[in-house]
């Protein structure tokens, strides 16, 4: 039986808070920037601002939880396989955002689908910067590959619920692929995505036009 495991660039093995939070994106002046989830080409934001459970897949140290947690109501499930980087998540959010000990009972940590409550349905899924480093070209022995991984997050999502990601397609051209195997139609696709621009500092290491947004609705 496959299970999500760490691989690519997301294999690493963290031993400090630094290197941890350097590898969830930091801006070119060492900032930890969150994600502005309802940028204004987001046409599903009143879902997102009524969403019960929202997962972000590839959570790493929590560079996305602020958001969520400021601007909804929602629990967050932070899925990651890589323990050696959400060992650090709650010393990043508390070096980061002080006080933090009342978000965590919205909050939960997982490193696979399986410790993932069958009775939680996501009505909302985001991801940044995660899926550009999976693509197709690792593979992981008795490890789910991109394909599996989305089916594995599509079969938690509810009708009607919205995946949002920004990646890119710099280190393999592994989107339209992706979309093909998992049946996915694209409802916004907007390629070198300026409309959150904290995330676009080191575009520059990104030379296939940067980051693109892309977001669909099941």
């Amino acid at each position: 039986m496959k299970h999500l495991k760490k691989f690519g660039y997301g294999g690493v093995d963290y031993t400090n808070m630094a290197d941890a939070r350097g590898n969830t994106y930091t801006t070119s002046d060492n900032r930890h920037p969150t994600t502005n989830f309802a940028c204004q080409d987001n046409p599903y934001t009143e879902q997102l601002y009524s969403a019960k459970y929202i997962l972000d897949f590839g959570c790493g140290v929590g560079r996305n939880l602020s958001w969520i947690m400021e601007n909804t109501d929602a629990h967050y499930v932070g899925l990651d396989p890589n323990d050696s980087m959400t060992q650090f998540f709650w010393e990043v959010q508390s070096s980061e955002h002080g006080d933090v000990e009342h978000w965590k009972e919205r909050v939960t940590l997982v490193n696979d689908f399986s410790k993932i409550d069958n009775s939680i349905k996501f009505d909302y899924v985001v991801t940044t910067f995660v899926l550009q480093h999976l693509g197709y070209r690792h593979t992981v022995e008795d490890g789910l590959n991109l394909t599996e991984i989305t089916q594995n997050i599509l079969s938690r999502m509810t009708d009607g619920a919205v995946f949002f990601s920004i990646d890119h397609d710099s280190e393999e051209d592994w989107i339209q692929r992706w979309l093909k195997e998992c049946d996915i139609q694209l409802d916004v696709y907007i390629r070198s995505y300026k409309g959150i621009p904290e995330l676009t500092h080191r575009d520059n290491t990104a030379p296939n036009g940067g980051h693109h947004l892309m977001i669909f609705k099941k």
